[in-house]
């Protein structure tokens, strides 16, 4: 038998409830669990692998520029220690100050005066050129009494005085005032210095000692942050969104932003996940350390970042070294994975589909023909057969089931044959002839008898005698035969 059937039909029935949707149901299932569970495992790995080498070169990253800041202020500490004990340096500390008492004059008097400039002219000779030739922004000479007798600049703080001057509350005049208490080499911090146009400045501090070992003066390097964000901004191993930048302990930048000019330095405020857990565990102490590990957090300007943190400590200063990179960068290789699996998905579904559609239909198919079969006998059509040439199982049922039409067909022909043999034996008798079981039901009568009684054998058939024959005489005529 050829299979007619349109796509339409069979779509149908795979949505009815029926053997085609449950086998679909499950060869849907037996194929797409395990490509999920494989796709979902594959897809968890990949994303761990990639976080773990994101936060692996940003860790070489921050290890990098650490050692390259650290070696930064080392060069900058040696300066300042072979200034401190520069003899000309000393003796130049020293003319001011003694010149400075003898003058009897205010502090901001005597820098204007002929004898200032002529000390300063005859002996800052070399000082000025050390700051030009190594990149200072400019270098200090002050007193033990506070007083600031010498700046290369010559800004509005030359001729203040860090104890009581206008800019004593800086973190300039803090770091002086402990290297005169401590003797050790101080590192302000970056601050907006006002005599510097409140550009972001910060000062090395170091103790002047005189021939005889007695403290003078104080001497001051102050540099810029020009060379801090040159190293912050490069961005290589960093990709298009990653960036590098530093914060204090109050979370404002110690650097300005490469990406976005409106965030600057001591100014913007970085107040995210990952700052809060550097402020833990090294200025609060509230967390261990050694948990310093990279993790997804949403950065200061609202976007999700992958990003880690390590310490920088200047002198004393604790600054935090933060690495990001925006989620959508880090897990594109991922992303195109996922991508990927998410069509081999649905390319895989589809083809099993298919393929369960069209074996399913080739299994129900022969039992639909079947059914209709069946329809038609049942329909009084006993010549009909089904048509199934196939090897297999239903092949056989299919063959088995013409055999059994073939028995029905004998078995109705013999009780046809039996009925009209049965017949004219009836026609034969001329009396009228009712035939009863045990219950007085109607099962036999033949066209005399229901001449007799107005009545139709295929009326009263299988129905009790009683009420079929209404002729009282003749029911009990034959209640009594």
């Amino acid at each position: 038998m050829k299979n007619k059937f349109s796509l339409v039909k069979i779509l149908t029935i795979a949505i009815q409830k029926g053997i085609v949707r449950t086998l679909i149901m499950w060869l849907l299932i037996i194929s797409l669990i395990p490509f999920t569970v494989v796709s979902t495992i594959s897809y968890l790995q990949s994303r761990d692998s990639l976080i773990n080498s994101i936060i692996e070169a940003q860790q070489t990253t921050i290890a990098l520029k650490t050692a390259f800041i650290n070696n930064w202020f080392s060069y900058r500490f040696s300066d300042l220690e072979s200034q401190s004990t520069n003899l000309e340096n000393i003796h130049l500390l020293e003319k001011l100050n003694e010149d400075f008492q003898a003058s009897g004059r205010e502090i901001g008097d005597y820098v204007e005066s002929y004898r200032w400039a002529s000390i300063v002219n005859e002996l800052s000779v070399d000082l000025k050129a050390f700051i030009k030739i190594y990149g200072y922004y400019d270098i200090l000479l002050i007193s033990l009494e506070g007083n600031i007798l010498f700046t290369a600049k010559g800004e509005s703080d030359l001729g203040t005085n860090l104890f009581n001057g206008p800019y004593s509350g800086t973190l300039f005049a803090h770091s002086f005032e402990q290297s005169l208490e401590t003797g050790l080499q101080i590192f302000s911090d970056f601050e907006l210095y006002a005599p510097s146009n409140n550009t972001a400045t910060g000062f090395l501090t170091a103790p002047i000692a005189d021939e005889n070992g007695e403290k003078i003066g104080v001497i001051a390097l102050q540099i810029s942050i020009d060379r801090i964000d040159m190293i912050m901004h490069n961005k290589i191993g960093l990709g298009k969104t990653g960036e590098t930048y530093l914060i204090g302990p109050d979370f404002t930048l110690r650097s300005n932003s490469a990406k976005y000019e409106e965030e600057k330095i001591l100014i913007t405020m970085v107040d995210t996940k990952q700052t809060r857990k550097w402020y833990e565990e090294h200025i609060t102490m509230e967390i261990s350390s050694n948990s310093e590990i990279g993790f997804i957090y949403r950065n200061h300007r609202g976007k999700n970042v992958l990003g880690t943190h390590s310490l920088i400590e200047i002198a004393g200063v604790k600054w935090g070294l933060l690495t990001e990179k925006e989620v959508t960068e880090a897990f594109a290789p991922i992303s195109r994975q996922r991508l990927i699996a998410i069509i081999l998905g649905i390319a895989t579904f589809l083809m099993v589909f298919i393929l369960a559609l069209v074996l399913s239909w080739r299994i129900v198919s022969p039992l639909l023909e079947l059914t209709a079969v069946a329809e038609k006998i049942r329909a009084g059509k006993r010549n009909v057969r089904a048509e199934l040439t196939t090897g297999n199982e239903i092949g056989i049922l299919a063959h088995t089931f013409n055999l059994m039409l073939d028995t029905i067909k004998e078995t109705l022909g013999d009780i046809e044959n039996a009925r009209d043999n049965m017949d004219g034996i009836l026609k034969s008798i001329t009396d009228g002839l009712i035939v009863t079981d045990n219950h007085n039901r109607v099962v036999l009568m033949n066209r005399i008898a229901e001449d007799m009684l107005n009545v139709r054998f295929s009326e009263v058939i299988e129905r009790q005698i009683d009420s079929t024959i209404n002729v009282k005489r003749l029911r009990e005529l034959v209640q009594n035969t």
